[in-house]
């Protein structure tokens, strides 16, 4: 099994994010279905940038354990800063139950500096990015690999929606209901 493996990761293309994604998520998933046991096919289906509908008790790979544990605290923290700020219960929206990586905490603090909605968006996914990037030393041709590139692959996805002018747009219309609540 682990010679398909090598045929899978050696014919996927390289990944940046200053480029658009090579395939999509779907496509990805589509190309290694008939190579991969099915447990592993299944850990890649779990393999998601949107943690909020993972099973946990199916997920078996450490990496993805990982990420999920890191996506989790990093989104709690957001939801502690936020939460704050608008003066609402935290309780009501942390998620405990999937795990914690105290290092998504000081990131998500630095990059909430930025002013710009967008930039912090753009800095958020270059934070999931990094942290991929740093757990993918040690994984060239295993699962751990793929399941970090279905997940890279989404964030790059998820880039591709982004629209500055319409994010302008939406702030514009946001402060200006305020303003007339006011």
């Amino acid at each position: 099994m682990g010679a398909y493996y090598y045929y899978i990761v050696s014919s996927l293309s390289f990944l940046s994010l200053q480029r658009k994604p090579p395939l999509s998520y779907s496509d990805f998933l589509e190309l290694c279905s008939p190579w991969l046991r099915r447990r592993d096919l299944t850990q890649l289906h779990l393999a998601k940038i949107d943690i909020e509908n993972i099973p946990l008790n199916h997920v078996t790979n450490a990496v993805l354990k990982r990420w999920i544990a890191f996506e989790n605290t990093l989104r709690n923290e957001l939801v502690r800063i936020r939460a704050d700020i608008l003066q609402v219960p935290k309780e009501l929206y942390l998620r405990l139950a999937m795990g914690l990586d105290a290092s998504a905490i000081p990131v998500v603090h630095q990059v909430l500096q930025e002013t710009s909605p967008y930039r912090i968006e753009i800095d958020l996914v270059q934070v999931r990015w990094d942290f991929l990037t740093r757990h993918e030393v040690g994984h060239y041709f295993d699962l751990a690999l793929l399941v970090i590139y279905a997940l890279k692959l989404q964030l790059l996805e998820r880039m591709q929606q982004f629209d500055e002018e319409k994010g302008k747009q939406v702030l514009r219309l946001i402060y200006e209901r305020r303003l007339d609540e006011n």
